[in-house]
């Protein structure tokens, strides 16, 4: 509803006080004996702005690793944007060449970072890559294998991630990555949620936007139990619950949403109900230490994010209702979705 706010956690530059609150926060994760995170996109541009190292920063011969065309790494995005009947993103060959420009700077200087330092890493320091660091989604592995596509499907069984990249009114993106074994991070990737940014969704696209949609097969099973914020902070969430989540766009963010008090949510397989959690940005509590960062999120796309406690099962149907109230009118959404057979985690 805070249309003010709303383009900073969609990826445009805050306004007021919320332009500093969340700038420089870093969140990463260590899973089993290998070093893999990401970075929520949390620094507005020009929040930090390091002064330019110029033209002969980065030397001709770090460069040959660098191509135009990114767009076949959209394909598993647009894939997802597909089923949520969204219409594809477009590459911008130079976002994309910054993306990788900062995907190379975090695996060269063993710093995942949404900015760039110039001073301390002159080789590897970029004004593309620092302009791609302050406006992307960031993923990054010791694990020199980890591909671009594992990166998309990590960020789409996070709600708060997925978000970004099922928003509306995304038009254009860049999609950059740089990998080397030489210890440390080995690989990284950069996905531009903000830049494409324009307001009104295209022609053809209408509220709700679902995912899964109604009729459509998603590979996909699990959450990945790694976001930020985090969405089993939510009211009856449980810190198992490991199922796919389950997202609804009521609005273009200038809706007051939340759920109804009486049977709010229902999933269903063919076993019958199923358990789980939901939550608008009137039920997800406040967190003063990010500035209400997940409450702002889900404000901002008038989402409904629910969270099954088991994984899904692969071939199966599920059948979904959300009741809610927006602007203090009752909805009522009710429709199924498929999961592949041979779905992955």
């Amino acid at each position: 509803m805070r249309r003010g706010l709303a383009r900073f956690l969609n990826h445009r530059r805050p306004e007021g006080d919320m332009r500093a609150s969340l700038s420089g926060r870093l969140f990463s994760f260590v899973l089993g004996m290998g070093l893999f995170g990401w970075l929520m996109f949390s620094a507005p541009a020009g929040a930090h702005t390091p002064q330019s190292a110029g033209p002969a920063a980065v030397p001709a011969a770090h460069l040959p690793w660098i191509t135009r065309d990114y767009s076949f790494r959209l394909a598993r995005v647009n894939a997802y944007r597909l089923l949520a009947a969204l219409p594809a993103l477009t590459d911008n060959p130079d976002w994309s060449a910054g993306a990788a420009l900062h995907a190379r700077y975090m695996v060269k200087t063993n710093q995942p970072t949404n900015y760039e330092e110039p001073t301390l890493y002159p080789d590897y320091f970029t004004t593309q890559g620092a302009e791609a660091a302050a406006n992307s989604l960031l993923i990054f592995t010791d694990t020199v294998t980890f591909s671009e596509d594992e990166a998309v499907r990590f960020w789409m069984r996070s709600p708060f991630q997925a978000l970004s990249l099922l928003d509306a009114e995304l038009r254009q993106t860049g999609f950059g990555s740089y990998r080397e074994a030489d210890g440390g991070l080995q690989m990284a990737a950069a996905l531009d949620v903000r830049r494409g940014w324009q307001a009104g969704a295209p022609a053809g696209v209408a509220y709700p936007v679902m995912w899964p949609a109604a009729g459509k097969t998603v590979d996909l099973r699990t959450y990945s139990g790694q976001d930020y914020p985090d969405p089993l902070a939510a009211p009856f969430c449980q810190a198992d619950y490991r199922g796919l989540p389950i997202l609804v766009q009521l609005g273009d963010g200038s809706r007051a949403v939340r759920l109804a008090d009486i049977a709010p949510t229902v999933l269903l397989s063919s076993g019958g109900p199923l358990s789980h959690c939901a939550f608008s940005e009137t039920e997800y509590p406040p967190n003063p230490n990010d500035g209400d960062y997940g409450k702002i999120l889900l404000d901002t796309r008038d989402a409904v994010v629910l969270m099954p406690q088991s994984p899904l099962a692969a071939g199966q149907t599920y059948t979904v209702t959300v009741q809610a109230m927006v602007d203090n009118i009752p909805v009522a959404y009710t429709w199924s979705f498929h999961v592949a057979p041979d779905a992955g985690p």
